[in-house]
């Protein structure tokens, strides 16, 4: 009943006074307003790790997900950091670091698995049901330390639903098609992107993407759309009167086209690179960067919602819901126990 009126009260000094003049205490991660968390708190403290790569590199949070040391982690944080081999762990407050490496990737859900070292079980329950109604307080955990809380609140703010996926791109700007002649001019292509580093031109032709011929950017933005960001793909470039085939790794399109953001986007700083593409998301508003992606998405009652998957903007984050967790470790079991008979190899 304390913890409700701190939490009541809190909400009020919100509404009545303006953020700007908010005494820190009485923020969304004030000490007032976590501390009617207090015992989400503990449960998030005991499956939200933190994950280093390199001497100390903080990539990534992560959800453990059983008491063998599984870690679910955003894949494509720890690609964009090329992150690999050996990382380190870290559980809140903890003094040392565990070991692990990465055993399994799901490229649908751009989940990641991780067998460590870690012989603490998670304290959370997992939640029954993806139908949470909008305006359902959530705790998400985070790293955390002595001077910052470990979780921070909020509300979801829209039902379960997909995301449909716009995603990997090549890097160019098409110029205009000729109906007479076949294949999809290539007007500008963006410096640094993937289609530069392979050797595309200003000026070339695009004939075929993976032996399929492309004569319009809407078969050619078909052709692209069927594969995911780091998937390298065949392309064939008519370039005067010379043919040459490119290999292509294909980029994210928010690192590719990072100078032609919507006014939505610029205002809402740094997004997840992968931030469509999901069978089913829970939305939510709990204020999380990129590389806080990863970690557990709980219920006032300690239940496991979901894991955090993607910072659409700065209003808008999302969450794979338990049952689609549950869901793919259940189909990448036999991968996740022959790679981590080693964990740490």
């Amino acid at each position: 009943m304390k913890k409700l009126f701190i939490l009541i009260f809190a909400l009020g000094a919100l509404n009545a006074t303006a953020a700007s003049s908010l005494p820190s205490d009485l923020r969304t991660d004030g000490k007032t307003v976590v501390a009617a968390f207090g015992d989400v708190e503990k449960i998030a403290r005991s499956c939200t790790v933190q994950i280093i790569y390199g001497t100390s590199y903080k990539i990534a949070i992560g959800t453990l997900v059983n008491d063998e040391g599984l870690v679910i982690t955003k894949h494509s944080e720890l690609d964009i950091a090329k992150a690999g081999g050996t990382l380190r762990i870290s559980m809140p407050g903890a003094k040392r670091y565990n070991r692990g490496k990465i055993v399994a990737h799901d490229k649908a859900t751009d989940l990641v698995f991780i067998a460590t070292d870690l012989t603490g079980k998670p304290g959370y329950t997992w939640a029954e049901t993806d139908e949470i109604a909008p305006a359902t307080w959530v705790v998400a955990g985070v790293a955390g330390s002595k001077t910052r809380p470990y979780v921070r609140a909020g509300i979801t703010s829209a039902t379960a639903r997909a995301i449909p996926k716009t995603g990997a791109v090549i890097g160019i700007l098409m110029g205009t098609e000729v109906s007479e002649k076949e294949g999809v001019p290539v007007r500008e292509v963006t410096p640094k992107g993937p289609s530069e580093k392979a050797g595309m031109k200003n000026g070339d032709v695009i004939l075929s993407i993976e032996g399929e011929a492309v004569n319009s950017t809407e078969e050619l933005k078909k052709a692209v759309g069927k594969h995911d960001a780091g998937e390298t793909i065949t392309v064939v470039v008519q370039r005067k009167q010379e043919q040459k085939t490119l290999k292509i790794t294909l980029g994210y399109r928010e690192l590719v086209f990072a100078s032609m953001k919507s006014r939505n986007d610029k205002l809402s700083g740094k997004v997840s690179v992968r931030r469509t593409g999901f069978e089913k998301v829970i939305q939510h508003e709990v204020t999380l960067a990129p590389s806080e992606m990863g970690g557990p998405l709980l219920d006032l009652k300690g239940r496991l919602l979901g894991i955090n998957i993607a910072r659409r903007n700065r209003v808008e984050f999302f969450a794979l819901p338990a049952s689609l967790i549950q869901k793919v470790i259940k189909a990448k079991a036999a991968e996740i126990a022959e790679a981590s008979k080693d964990k740490t190899e």
